[in-house]
Formats: structure tokens, sequence, C-alpha cells
């Protein structure tokens, strides 16, 4: 899902500067890889895939972990 940042710059018209970011949730990463978002996930897995997720786009990554 892509959308503005809150704290995402935009110009005197109001309009974005710069790429929307990419965000992702704790949940949704979870699911991906078959786990259960509670705080008993590895976090080297999901710090992991967060990694995959900011190597294959060109925008900036937010995750809520």
């Amino acid at each position: 899902m892509t959308t503005p940042h809150p704290r995402q710059r935009r110009d005197s018209s109001g309009k974005t500067i710069g790429s929307s970011p990419l965000w992702t949730s704790s949940r949704a990463i979870a699911g991906v890889l078959g786990m259960q978002d509670d705080d008993l996930s590895d976090p080297d897995v999901i710090f992991d895939f967060v990694a995959r997720i900011a190597d294959s786009v060109a925008c900036p990554v937010t995750a809520n972990l």
C-alpha cells in the first residue's frame, strides 16, 4: 500500500515532493511469513523481510513493527 506520509514534504501548492513512501505493518509481514503477529516472532526473520522490501523498491519504506 502506498499513501502519502503525514510528514512527507510538500511544495507551496500542497503537492507532494519526492516519491510516496511504502508502508507495511507487523501483521502484514507476519501473515505473509505464516507467523503470528506477536512478540515471539524471530526479529532476524522480520527485519530480513523488511530489508527485502526496502531493497526492491525505490521509495522510502516505513515498517510498523
